[in-house]
């Protein structure tokens, strides 16, 4: 079987959690998107910018129960603010850095924006300067049980 990309990857998990909507599942996925997200973020190769760095931060803390899904949103507010009218100016490797960190804020999520969510995750990485092969593996990791192993 032919390795699978980052997308092939991600259609594969939206059919996975397509099978019905649970609040276990929502859940599931959320966290998965969220650690996806989080795990690209330390890939980055430049200093994040310190409000995307705390913004990682609270995230991280969101998935250990430290933080409450109002207190994460709030960050993500604060992220969004930061950003301000440079939040579309994807020629800077920073604010491609922050909306990746962004990507990490999203507490809840639709199942028909999965694989949205996790291309959007996968753009602003690549933005930045993350290595594609890397995506796949933290995909395989962060979803694990519903793609296949090769």
């Amino acid at each position: 079987m032919t390795e699978l990309d980052y997308y092939d990857l991600g259609e594969l998990i939206e059919q996975r959690f397509d099978l019905g909507p649970t609040d276990a599942n929502n859940d599931l996925c959320s966290r998965a998107l969220i650690g996806t997200a989080i795990d690209a973020s330390h890939l980055v190769p430049i200093p994040l910018p310190p409000e995307a760095l705390a913004a990682l931060n609270s995230a991280e803390r969101y998935l250990k129960g430290e933080l409450s899904s109002n207190q994460l949103a709030q960050v993500r507010i604060g992220l969004w603010k930061y950003l301000g009218n440079r939040s579309c100016d994807f020629d800077d490797p920073n604010v491609n850095a922050a909306r990746l960190v962004l990507c990490a804020t999203f507490h809840t999520w639709e199942r028909e924006h999965l694989l949205e969510s996790l291309m959007a995750i996968h753009d602003f990485a690549l933005a930045v300067g993350v290595h594609k092969d890397s995506l796949s593996k933290i995909l395989r990791k962060r979803f694990e049980g519903l793609i296949p192993d090769n």
